[in-house]
């Protein structure tokens, strides 16, 4: 019965990535070409050794939203970064949220603020599950505050983490941030020279246990403050390079492309819940993916079974299938998918 049960949960760790299956209809990052470059890894790439913790309660994830007045701004040519946003968060064929929202509590909260007035101006949606439809009609209520709508991030990013963290309601807790452009202060809205603040401000939630993503929605941030809110809201060294460095975080910078938004969304936010389908990233190295070792709570999956995990097709992300992906979603507690550049890298 005890080599059974094994058997029935050795593939649960690798549908993490793909909930499921491949039904997640989420737009993930662009695919890997596991055929190039079958000599050395190049530089880039990175070796795969994905750890991740589940709790038993939902996670509660804020979209902290930038309401300034440069959201009007054209994003996809026709549309502008405010409703190429909403599409990609809230369309009821497409949208994000709405594929995750049994899985987390989300909740919004817009931010902008106005030089000599209401600083920092917040209006905020509270946090539930299934409330996908409720956000949708919150947002396409709100307009961005054109012309004189500032960002003041680190501002903002103070209220809405003390408001997080005395939250009662068990389980992680996160912010996503998705902003058009560099922060401003309440005190000194013009020129926009809040970063340090913006940095201070995602530092500080981490220590009260808030992990703080950045998604920046336009050409207009400095690469190098993405990088730097990233790194600061996962409590890792500012000065660490993603590509470069394996301790730094994952800077978000979408290109005039609603399809990518909602690509790198879905990035995002799966990494905060409880889903089936684990994305991996462009620079992690998949020739190997053969000798790839997936456990669930220590127990190993195996590739290409019913209960087990597969490399999606499409997309860089291991998917978990069957009764590995069912586990996840209900009670498991930790999964670890590496895949080795070199064999001193392979597990023993």
């Amino acid at each position: 019965m005890q080599r059974r049960l094994l058997q029935v949960f050795s593939g649960v760790a690798a549908v993490l990535a793909a909930g499921c299956g491949s039904k997640t209809g989420l737009t993930m990052p662009e695919p890997v070409d596991l055929a190039a470059g079958r000599d050395a890894p190049p530089p880039a790439l990175r070796c795969v050794d994905v750890h991740l913790r589940y709790e038993s309660a939902p996670p509660t994830v804020i979209l902290m939203i930038d309401r300034s007045g440069s959201m009007t701004s054209r994003f996809a040519g026709t549309q502008s970064r405010w409703d190429a946003l909403g599409a990609a968060l809230f369309d009821p064929n497409r949208g994000v949220i709405g594929r995750l929202e049994q899985r987390a509590r989300f909740g919004v909260t817009f931010f902008t603020g106005q030089a000599g007035g209401i600083c920092p101006m917040l209006k905020h949606h509270g946090a539930d599950l299934g409330n996908a439809r409720d956000l949708a009609l919150f947002y396409a209520g709100e307009r961005p505050l054109a012309p004189a709508g500032d960002t003041p991030t680190g501002d903002s990013l103070d209220v809405i983490a003390r408001e997080l963290a005395s939250d009662l309601v068990p389980g992680s807790k996160s912010i996503l941030l998705v902003t058009d452009g560099e922060p401003d202060t309440c005190e000194q809205p013009n020129p926009q020279e809040g970063q340090g603040e913006a940095i201070q401000a995602a530092q500080r939630a981490f220590s009260m246990g808030i992990r703080v993503f950045v998604l920046g929605v336009s050409r207009d941030i400095a690469r190098e403050h993405l990088q730097h809110m990233a790194n600061a809201g996962a409590g890792r060294p500012l000065a660490a390079q993603w590509g470069r460095d394996p301790e730094a975080a994952r800077p978000y910078q979408a290109t005039e492309d609603p399809a990518e938004l909602a690509g790198q969304l879905a990035s995002i936010l799966l990494g905060a819940v409880r889903s089936c389908v684990v994305p991996l990233d462009p620079d992690h190295d998949l020739r190997r993916i053969d000798e790839a070792v997936v456990t669930l709570d220590e127990m190993r999956l195996e590739r290409d079974h019913g209960d087990g995990w597969r490399l999606s097709p499409d997309t860089p992300a291991i998917e978990l299938l069957g009764s590995a992906c069912e586990l996840v979603r209900a009670s498991a507690r930790e999964l670890r998918v590496q895949v080795p550049c070199d064999r001193s890298a392979l597990p023993r």
